[in-house]
């Protein structure tokens, strides 16, 4: 056996040693993964954890506004201390957040784009730092604008009917003409119209009377 295969396989088996005994007991290495016993856990962030984020109502009127079809302006208080970035979750049922965008930037407001517009979305915020999430802000809806009619949970609303005063009172009456009256009908009690026959008969009894 040649001299540099010797030690090529003995450099290989040094760097084996070193990472099955120096890396395991080193959890600097692990880059916060595993702990001094060698056993492996989930990452462990130690930065600090952020307040919670005060999230204003959307489309109020003193926050700035957008009327483009399918967006919707976020506005927030801005941390001060310990927040890089922040990260909205939104959906179309309240709680419910299946949409998101992970990171904003160090901003205290957004613009959320491309949503169906008329349907209303429920939205948090909540601050970054680094890698530790703070908790979500207070949650808040809008309806997304450009739709023919305002959509909850995916449903399409009935548009809304016109009001009725019930004390106001159609001024139409039945038309109603003097002139003319409702015929008897038979059976019904009225008093009967005598014949040309009984007509006759009646003046020829009161010749003989």
């Amino acid at each position: 056996m040649k001299l540099p295969q010797v030690f090529f396989k003995a450099l290989l088996a040094a760097v084996a040693v070193a990472v099955l005994v120096i890396v395991p007991g080193n959890t600097k290495l692990l880059f916060g993964y595993g702990d001094t016993s060698g056993q492996f856990h989930k990452f462990v962030c130690e930065n600090a954890t952020p307040l919670k984020v005060v999230l204003y109502e959307p489309n109020h009127p003193a926050l700035p506004k957008t009327t483009a079809r399918g967006e919707v302006i976020l506005n927030w208080l801005k941390l001060q201390d310990n927040a890089g970035k922040y990260t909205i979750a939104y959906g179309v049922q309240p709680g419910n957040y299946i949409y998101g965008v992970t990171d904003t930037g160090d901003v205290n407001s957004f613009t959320v784009k491309y949503l169906n517009p008329g349907t209303r979305y429920y939205f948090v915020v909540r601050g970054v730092n680094g890698c530790m999430p703070g908790p979500w802000s207070q949650e808040w809806s809008a309806v997304a604008p450009g739709g023919s009619g305002v959509r909850d949970n995916g449903t399409n609303l009935t548009s809304p009917r016109p009001s009725v005063n019930p004390s106001v009172r159609p001024s139409v009456r039945p038309s109603v003409n003097p002139s003319v009256r409702p015929s008897t009908v038979p059976g019904t009690g009225g008093p009967s119209q005598p014949s040309l026959f009984q007509g006759l008969l009646n003046w020829l009894r009161g010749l003989f009377k």
